[in-house]
């Protein structure tokens, strides 16, 4: 069993002492190495242009109908993707721990948290949209510092440029990732609901949001926490050039049959489009992984939104890839 953080250990319940994206699906598979730490996106870490390089590998030599290019420029059975042809993809868990009633029926509820500053990296924020915190359900917690649903201190301004004719239709929205201080932060249009969001006692975590006008439109996010089975069969799976390490550290990594194009931004972050059955749709996204002694960090951002919204979903997933884009200072 991969050991778990001083934030989860004084409680663990049921299934949550294994990875909550993992159980019941994979079970949590761990083997020898270093627990990577589960970390969270953070607030801090600038937008880059990026140019990307295109992956070396059978599915495309050509960029995959980038979603990183303007703004900023699991084994998969485990990530929490949305259900988009009845054979594929797994959404968050539906957590049924019984002790907290409250928190089950706050699951899926926001609360209005004030604003969110974004702008120029060592700028004054250019704007500020509307906050909105996601109440999650836990797989532990810490009766010595209740779990709150808005963070310990408020979010410092995101160094992040926002194009000007989606400022009145994006919202921030941010999950407390159990500490009260460190949480995932991701835009999405301001009248989506949250329809799952859960912290799992290893740290993994996932948040989908839909158009509650249209269930077909979501935007998944998803990270394997210290689930090191996971993480390394989603790195060999997502990343084709470390298959071979995935399998090194004794993981079969299968090809996500769903993948049409993938393209190499950084080292550590890969976009990529998939095959969806949703006719006038396109699923885009970018996957992030940090591997090495054994072990590592693997999380992803998926967003299907008509093709007509192609500008919408770069913005909302360059905002992932400015905040994964330093790789080691990921907090």
């Amino acid at each position: 069993m991969v050991s778990m953080s001083p934030l989860f250990r004084k409680r663990c319940f049921g299934m949550f002492c294994c990875s909550l994206l993992a159980a019941g699906i994979l079970g949590c598979q761990t083997q020898g190495g270093a627990k990577a730490p589960a970390a969270a996106a953070s607030n801090g870490v600038p937008p880059i242009n990026i140019q990307a390089e295109p992956q070396a590998n059978k599915q495309s030599d050509a960029p995959a109908s980038s979603p990183v290019s303007d703004s900023a420029s699991e084994n998969r059975k485990t990530a929490p993707e949305i259900q988009r042809d009845g054979k594929q993809g797994a959404s968050p868990p539906n957590v049924t721990d019984t002790r907290n009633d409250k928190l089950q029926q706050d699951q899926r509820q926001t609360t209005a948290c004030g604003k969110l500053g974004f702008g120029k990296e060592g700028q004054a924020a250019e704007i500020e949209l509307p906050l909105n915190c996601i109440a999650a359900s836990y797989g532990a917690d810490d009766p010595d510092n209740p779990t709150t649903v808005t963070p310990k201190t408020p979010l410092n301004t995101v160094p992040y440029s926002i194009p000007s004719e989606l400022r009145g239709k994006l919202a921030a929205y941010w999950m407390n990732l159990g500490d009260n201080v460190r949480g995932v932060l991701l835009l999405a249009p301001a009248d989506w609901k949250i329809t799952s969001a859960a912290v799992g006692a290893n740290g993994s975590s996932g948040i989908r949001l839909e158009n509650p006008k249209d269930p077909g439109q979501y935007i998944s996010y998803m990270d394997n926490g210290g689930c090191q089975g996971c993480v390394i069969a989603n790195i060999g799976a997502y990343f084709p050039k470390l298959k071979g390490w995935a399998e090194q550290q004794g993981f079969t990594s299968e090809p996500v049959p769903e993948i049409n194009k993938q393209t190499l931004l950084h080292p550590n972050l890969m976009a990529f489009s998939k095959k969806t059955p949703v006719q006038g749709y396109a699923v885009n996204g970018v996957a992030y992984q940090k591997h090495g002694g054994g072990g590592g960090i693997f999380r992803m951002q998926e967003v299907q939104l008509p093709d007509s919204e192609h500008r919408l979903a770069q913005v909302i997933l360059n905002l992932f890839v400015a905040l994964n884009r330093a790789g080691s200072d990921v907090s």
